[in-house]
């Protein structure tokens, strides 16, 4: 078996991004590693959260999110993880909290994607997320430190993008939501913005980089990237 360490990954917000996460590892699998049979692929642990006090616009009640996370968490450790991904970008707001409680690596989506933007050298960025990952500036902190720039948004696009992510999890996602997220990118590009990363889960299953000329940083697929190269054992 190529890879040698089993993945944890903390779902469920929301399910059909987790989905997709699960779907990306699977496919980077018979992509890049050349995966055939069942047993060329790495043991995988998947805990779909139904997460209370959260939604498309991100956290609504801090307290009551923390401690469903840290008891998932500790859940996908006891069930026999090596590692643990989150298939979420804004729950990142409680990172430190739930490496607190458990003994095993958790890879930081937010750090991650990040890490690809510098790897670019691009200097300035607009990120597409929900309204508690803009907020609570997990990836404009991260990336101010940097040294990289963040455009943001405006309040009426922010709005379409809740409304969009909203459609994502309801599996009502339709080419409407796809052209308002292409027309926000646009907008944002003309502003002078070199790339844009999708920072909400949801986003990919709208826009991929084949729809778009920016350079566009998927949180999934790089995070899913991370993984498989931990799970190998590098």
């Amino acid at each position: 078996m190529k890879f040698k360490k089993t993945i944890g990954i903390l779902g469920g917000m929301g399910p059909e991004a987790s989905l997709n996460m699960y779907k990306t590892i699977i496919n980077l699998c018979q992509d890049k590693y050349n995966c055939q049979q069942d047993f060329d692929f790495p043991k995988i642990i998947i805990y779909n959260l139904p997460l209370i006090g959260f939604d498309e616009t991100g956290i609504r009640n801090k307290i009551l999110v923390k401690s469903q996370l840290i008891q998932a968490a500790q859940k996908i450790e006891l069930a026999g993880s090596d590692f643990l991904i989150i298939a979420c970008n804004t729950v990142h707001y409680f990172q430190k909290d739930i490496e607190e409680v458990i003994n095993i690596p958790l890879i930081s989506m937010i750090d991650e994607t990040v890490k690809k933007v510098q790897e670019h050298n691009f200097k300035t960025v607009s990120v597409l997320s929900s309204a508690s990952t803009t907020t609570l500036g997990l990836y404009a902190k991260v990336l101010n430190n940097r040294g990289i720039e963040v455009v943001g948004l405006t309040k009426q696009q922010q709005e379409i993008i809740n409304k969009s992510i909203f459609n994502v999890m309801q599996n009502k996602n339709n080419k409407l939501d796809s052209k308002n997220i292409k027309n926000i990118i646009n907008s944002v590009v003309s502003l002078g913005v070199e790339a844009v990363i999708l920072g909400c889960t949801e986003l990919p299953l709208l826009i991929s980089q084949k729809d778009i000329a920016v350079k566009l940083f998927n949180s999934t697929e790089i995070t899913s990237n991370e993984a498989l190269q931990y799970s190998l054992g590098k």
